[in-house]
Formats: structure tokens, C-alpha cells, sequence
């Protein structure tokens, strides 16, 4: 890949999920690493975060939801929680 194109996208890819049900329709593979990264800290970090319409999720429940949702990389999610 072209490391000029990297960065815009991976932010591009970001909002795509394992399971192809994302906006680019890209699945597995096809997604770039650091767009897979980006996507699990992302999601870690909106559960973990206060909300006006919830309160924070527990690093278990945080944990335990990322770990029951087909939409990340199983790799990605072992790293961030080991």
C-alpha cells in the first residue's frame, strides 16, 4: 500500500466490521490492520467513556462486550486485553 494513502484509509476503513456489515461492505481481511486497531480502541474507549444517556461500562462488561461482537478482529481484541 502506498503509505501516502495509509492514513486516509485506514480512518476510511474504520467503520468497517469483520463480518462485512460495515459502510464499505469490506470483510475480514480486505479490512487494513490499523483500520481493525482503530475500530476495537475506538470502541473500548466509547464503553469505557460516561455518556449523558448511560453510565461507563466496567472494563469486565467493556471486555465481555467486545469479546461477544462479530464486528472486530479476534486478534486485535486479544491483544488489547491481555
Amino acid at each position: 500500500m502506498n503509505t501516502a494513502n495509509a492514513m486516509p484509509d485506514t480512518l476510511r476503513q474504520a467503520q468497517e466490521h469483520m463480518d462485512g456489515s460495515g459502510p464499505l461492505r469490506l470483510k475480514g481481511e480486505e479490512i487494513l490492520i490499523t483500520a481493525r486497531i482503530i475500530a476495537a480502541a475506538n470502541a473500548v474507549v466509547g464503553m469505557l467513556s460516561p455518556r449523558t444517556y448511560r453510565k461507563p461500562m466496567s472494563v469486565e462488561d467493556a471486555i465481555g462486550a467486545l469479546q461477544s461482537n462479530n464486528q472486530f478482529d479476534r486478534r486485535v481484541i486479544a491483544a488489547l486485553t491481555n
